[in-house]
C-alpha cells in the first residue's frame, strides 16, 4: 500500500481497511470478517511524516495513522491471514473482499 500526501498543512491521515464475510458458494458457508486480521508492516516514509501501524481484525479499523504531516509518502506491505474454523467444509471459492481507504 502506498499513500501519498502532497496537501499544504499539517493535517494528518487514517488508512483503514473493512472486509465482508470469507465464503464459499460451493458450501453455501461463510465465516464471520471477525475471523480475518491484518498485519501491516512498520510504513517507510519519505518527507516528514509519523506513522503507526496497528494489527487489527477486520471489520472496520483503522491500520495506520500518520501525524506530524507535512508533504509525504508512507509504503507498506502486510499479512492478510483468514482463520477458517476447523469444521469449515473444503471449497476452492472462498472469497471476500478487503476495501482499503485512506481520508
Amino acid at each position: 500500500m502506498t499513500a501519498t500526501d502532497t496537501r499544504a498543512g499539517l493535517a494528518g491521515w487514517l488508512s483503514s481497511i473493512s472486509t465482508t464475510d470469507v465464503a464459499s458458494v460451493a458450501t453455501s458457508t461463510s465465516t464471520p470478517s471477525a475471523h480475518v486480521s491484518y498485519v501491516p508492516e512498520a510504513a517507510l516514509t519519505v518527507g516528514a511524516v509519523t506513522v503507526t501501524a496497528a494489527t487489527v481484525a477486520a471489520g472496520a479499523s483503522t491500520v495506520q495513522a500518520a501525524t506530524a504531516v507535512h508533504g509525504n509518502t508512507a509504503v507498506w506491505h502486510a499479512a492478510l491471514n483468514v482463520h477458517l474454523p476447523a469444521d469449515a467444509l473444503r471449497a476452492n471459492d472462498y472469497g471476500a473482499v478487503l476495501a482499503h481507504a485512506v481520508i
